[in-house]
């Protein structure tokens, strides 16, 4: 009878283990890695939406995804947010803050530290000491500065509109 009784637990138990295995792993899909990725760095508004699928050069699955403000590019499999561009919602937006606010630009040094800001929010295990930051500017208002961030686990790019706001970032793996 005992062992009756001890089968039943195991059965039991054997339930339960499956039961939480197969909750883990509807709820732990790279969809949801990557969709917790983005909001996690919170750098757009708005609800997050899948876009698409792709491949980098190096056959890499890629997940697109987009909010009121960005375009995300994240590894499908990892979540890891590879690139970020603004929209063309956005884009529209500061076409018409350009002309709104007669071309005024932040300057070089506050585009700096707007720039060190953002890599802070992305990369918070990233030791700032560490890392160099290379300027150059461009005759898009769209991305007027940029940043090659190097020093981290990644060569990253942080591109900047000409009022400061925050227009693509991209890593070395994105394609």
């Amino acid at each position: 009878m005992k062992s009756h009784r001890g089968v039943k637990v195991v059965i039991f138990l054997l339930l339960l283990v499956f039961l939480a295995f197969t909750f883990y792993i509807r709820f732990d899909t790279p969809e949801k890695r990557a969709m917790d990725g983005i909001a996690e760095k919170a750098l757009g508004e708005g609800e997050i939406k899948f876009i698409s699928y792709s491949e980098n050069e190096e056959g890499q699955p890629l997940s697109v995804y987009e909010d009121d403000v960005y375009r995300y590019t994240v590894l499908a499999d990892s979540g890891e947010l590879l690139g970020l561009y603004i929209n063309n919602d956005s884009m529209t937006k500061l076409d018409s803050a350009l002309v709104e606010s007669d071309g005024v630009r932040i300057s070089d040094e506050e585009a700096q530290i707007a720039a060190m800001d953002i890599v802070k929010k992305l990369h918070p295990e990233w030791d700032v000491s560490k890392l160099s930051l290379t300027a150059s500017k461009t005759d898009s208002h769209l991305d007027e500065f940029r940043f090659e961030v190097q020093g981290g686990d990644k060569p990253l790019s942080i591109n900047l509109a000409f009022n400061g706001q925050l227009s693509g970032i991209n890593k070395e793996l994105c394609a």
